[in-house]
């Protein structure tokens, strides 16, 4: 009579790690308690203790690996999060300029909002030229085609040296930009940076880049950084990745490459505690063939004081296309 043998049949199972390492420590401890050195079974020990360190190698490489892609991963999207968060609550305190001269339209720029009575923050250059100015609101900045007009905007400040005029629209409710305390609005060296403003006539745009240098020029802070801007980007801010206001996007070097620059806030806020102490409204400036012969020719130079000085294209956009200078 043919008995069926026990072991006529075997499961073949993937060992864990759990598994291999107990089985080790029983193997170890048959050993301990053997009165002899088993050669063979050190070599089982020393294959499984080799198996079992192995597979947690495995699988603690694996877990970094997944940790490092999740953590890139997630710091993408919350540099993505950072562009969309400081858009939505800044685009709307940048208003779109735009200047005629005897009725005919002269240019488009940028303005910033300084205080919710209206009063805005612009280049000096951006209003040489015209006889008026309308400054358009967008409450909704993803929707340029829904606007608040001020056709007659007021000009209370005007500094040529600095480049930096005050407008003043009637408003009492309009969101605008301020200063912690913390940071007083200034740039860091290397920090991220947002460019809003309405290059070419393109409202509500943004461009990302980086505080590339701090520069001065005739006792005036300048902002060099690489936030891509156009004509119709002067009067734009830029802001930092919390939304503060850095500076004023004024003018670039345009025989390079990213070389814009923004005029401090702190002079801005100059010009604004300036302008609220004026009770009668300027006369809109006029534009010398000095002032055009001056910005039409950038000098090459060496010093960087000399290339912030003589090197500008002034970014205001005119029906042409090309840069008022």
């Amino acid at each position: 009579m043919n008995t069926p043998h026990r072991f006529s049949r075997w499961r073949i199972r993937q060992p864990s790690a759990d598994s291999l390492c107990r089985g080790t420590r029983e193997a170890y401890d048959v050993q301990a308690r053997g009165p002899h050195r088993n050669l063979r079974l050190r070599g089982l020990i020393l294959r499984r203790a080799i198996l079992c360190f192995l597979l947690l190698f495995s699988l603690v490489w694996a877990a970094n690996s997944q940790d490092k892609q999740q953590a890139t991963i997630a710091a993408q999207l919350s540099q993505q999060d950072r562009a969309e968060t400081v858009f939505a609550n800044s685009a709307s305190k940048v208003v779109y300029l735009i200047t005629r001269r005897s009725g005919t339209l002269h240019a488009t720029a940028s303005g910033i909002i300084l205080s919710a009575e209206g009063y805005i923050g612009t280049n000096y250059h951006a209003l040489q030229g015209a006889d008026t100015a309308e400054v358009r609101f967008y409450a909704d900045p993803s929707n340029s085609a829904d606007y608040q007009s001020f056709g007659t905007a007021k000009l209370l400040y005007a500094n040529s040296e600095r480049d930096i005029a005050i407008l003043k629209v009637n408003s009492s409710t309009l969101p605008f930009f301020t200063c912690p305390t913390r940071t007083d609005c200034e740039a860091r060296i290397g920090e991220n940076v947002y460019a809003i403003g309405n290059p070419k006539g393109l409202s509500n745009t943004i461009s990302e880049g980086i505080v590339s240098g701090l520069r001065a020029d005739g006792g005036e802070e300048l902002i060099q950084h690489t936030a891509p801007i156009s004509h119709g980007s002067s009067g734009g801010a830029l802001l930092d990745s919390n939304g503060n206001l850095l500076g004023m996007n004024s003018w670039q070097v345009t025989d390079a490459q990213n070389l814009n620059f923004a005029i401090s806030t702190k002079h801005l806020l100059e010009a604004l505690e300036a302008a609220r102490h004026v009770t009668t409204s300027l006369s809109f400036l006029p534009e010398t063939s000095a002032d055009v012969t001056a910005r039409a020719t950038p000098t090459a130079s060496r010093s960087p004081a000399e290339l912030v000085s003589a090197a500008k294209t002034l970014c205001v956009s005119v029906p042409s296309g090309s840069p008022v200078l």
